[in-house]
C-alpha cells in the first residue's frame, strides 16, 4: 500500500478524504453521534469536508513536505477554525458544537498521522538529476536518482541530499532477509550487506551465523576482520552472490519492492561521499564508477514488473533456491 503515485488509493492526497469522509460517516451514525454532544451529521461532513481538502493542499507547498508531521497538525487545526465559521456562516442548516469539532478533528490528526505511515509520499522524480553517463538497462540521458551507504559520520551527512529518502536502495537498510546461505542453511540476516558479506564466507557456518546478527557498518567490518578465511573464489561469485541478496531483499520486503517500483524509470546509481571507496558496486562523487549495485536495481526493477504477470524467472528461481524448508532452517 506504500506504492507512491501507482494507484489513487495509494496517493495521501486521496487517502485523507476517504479517511476523513470514513470517520464522518461512524461519527454521524446512530451508534456513534451520542459522542459528539450538539453535532448533526452535515456538521461532521463538513468537518471531514474542510480537514481533508487542507491536508491534502499542504502537499501542494514543498516547505511543509518536509515537514509532514507538523505541516498534517497546523493543517487539522486551521480546518478546526474554519469549520466553526463555516458552521456559523450557514445559521442552524448543520449543527457542530466547538467540543464535538475538537473531538473529530482529533480523531482526524491520529488518522492523519496513520496515513503516513502507511503511504510514504515520495516524488523520486524530484530527487533525479541528469544522468552523467548512458546506463545499461535504461535509455540515454534518463534523469539520474543516486543513493547512498548509510553515512558514517556528519560530514558525510551534510554530503548526502535526500539520503534518508532514497537509503532503502542500499545495502545498508534495516530489512529481514531469509537466504539460504553456502552451508545449505537458511537463516535470517537483519540487512542485505550482513546477507551479503556471509556470501565470502560460504563453508564457514560460525562465520556466517556470526553475520545474522550484524548491521550493516558491523557485517562490513566484521568480513574485514576475517579477510584470511574468505572464500579464494569469492571475486568469481561475489556478483551472482549480490543478485541473490538484492532478488530476496525485495521479494520479501513488500514496501521496499513498491518503493522500488515507484522509481519508475529513473537510472539508479550508488554514489559515495570519497573517491575510491567503492567503484565497483558503486560510484565516486563525480559520477565515474561501474556501478554494479546501480544497475542490478534497475534489472531487479524490470524482473518485478514481469513477475507481477508470473513471467519472472529470476524471482521464480530465486523462490524455488531458498525456499523456507523447517528442516533446513536456522
Amino acid at each position: 500500500m506504500c506504492l507512491v503515485g501507482q494507484s489513487i488509493f495509494q496517493r495521501q492526497e486521496i487517502a485523507y478524504p476517504i479517511a476523513f469522509y470514513s470517520i464522518a460517516f461512524i461519527a454521524g451514525s446512530s451508534r456513534g453521534i451520542h459522542y459528539f454532544p450538539n453535532a448533526s451529521s452535515g456538521g461532521l461532513f463538513l468537518s471531514a469536508t474542510i480537514a481533508g481538502g487542507a491536508v491534502s493542499l499542504c502537499h501542494l507547498h514543498p516547505t511543509w513536505k518536509l515537514h509532514p508531521v507538523l505541516s498534517k497538525m497546523i493543517s487539522i487545526a486551521i480546518s478546526s477554525f474554519a469549520t466553526q465559521l463555516a458552521v456559523h456562516s450557514l445559521k442552524g442548516r448543520v449543527s457542530l458544537s466547538f467540543e464535538s469539532n475538537l473531538r473529530v478533528n482529533i480523531l482526524f490528526g491520529f488518522c492523519s498521522l496513520f496515513i503516513s505511515s502507511l503511504f510514504p509520499y515520495i516524488d523520486f522524480n524530484e530527487l533525479a538529476t541528469p544522468a552523467p553517463e548512458k546506463a545499461k538497462y535504461v535509455s540515454p540521458g534518463t534523469p539520474e536518482l543516486t543513493f547512498y551507504r548509510d553515512p558514517i559520520n556528519d560530514q558525510e551527512r551534510q554530503a548526502m541530499p535526500h539520503a534518508k529518502h532514497t537509503a532503502f536502495l542500499g545495502n545498508f537498510y534495516p530489512c529481514t532477509i531469509r537466504i539460504m546461505c553456502g552451508d545449505g542453511k537458511i537463516r535470517t540476516f537483519r540487512n542485505a550487506e550482513a546477507a551479503y558479506q556471509s556470501g565470502k564466507f560460504p563453508y564457514n557456518p560460525q562465520l556466517i551465523e556470526a553475520f545474522t546478527s550484524l548491521d550493516g557498518h558491523q557485517a562490513w567490518s566484521f568480513a574485514q576482520k576475517n579477510r584470511e578465511k574468505q572464500d579464494p573464489n569469492w571475486k568469481k561469485s561475489s556478483l551472482n552472490w549480490m543478485e541473490t541478496v538484492v532478488v530476496a531483499k525485495f521479494d520479501q520486503n513488500v514496501k521496499l519492492r513498491e518503493l522500488l517500483l515507484a522509481t519508475q524509470e529513473l537510472q539508479l546509481t550508488e554514489r559515495t561521499p570519497k573517491a575510491g571507496r567503492d567503484t565497483f558496486y558503486g560510484t565516486n562523487p563525480d559520477g565515474t564508477g561501474v556501478n554494479h549495485l546501480g544497475d542490478l536495481l534497475i534489472r531487479v526493477r524490470t524482473e518485478l514488473r514481469r513477475d507481477a504477470i508470473g513471467e519472472s524467472l529470476l524471482f521464480q528461481g530465486n523462490r524455488t533456491r531458498h525456499s523456507d524448508v523447517a528442516s533446513t532452517s536456522v
